[in-house]
């Protein structure tokens, strides 16, 4: 499937023989983009961090911030915990088209 995606512009999923979702490449590539996820206790301070930083993130929850640059892990939950923003989990995270259509269907149970 990763070979698909150096060529294909659109996709459609199928499971047991229905389309279960339609999505471009872009949209795709969007939702695969390899970032680190972390969750913390006090998201507006994570943020002003990152703006300070110049970093790219996008706020998913009232506790979780995905970044897209690369970061020094180390520095950033001192820095955060320097701010009383306690980093509760973090992880790197890259989607690949078949890790996204195994979520898609539920897990290999569901081929």
């Amino acid at each position: 499937m990763d070979e698909l995606s150096k060529i294909a512009t659109d996709y459609g999923f199928i499971n047991q023989g229905k389309i279960i979702e339609e999505i471009t490449n872009k949209k795709l590539e969007e939702i695969s983009k390899k970032r680190t996820e972390i969750i913390v206790n006090d998201v507006n301070e994570c943020v002003k961090y990152l703006e300070e930083n110049g970093l790219a993130y996008e706020v998913v929850s009232k506790k979780q911030v995905n970044i897209y640059d690369n970061i020094n892990v180390s520095k950033l939950v001192v820095a955060l915990s320097n701010k009383n923003c306690i980093v509760e989990n973090i992880r790197e995270k890259e989607e690949t088209l078949e890790n996204y259509y195994m979520n898609l269907i539920g897990g290999e149970r569901n081929v």
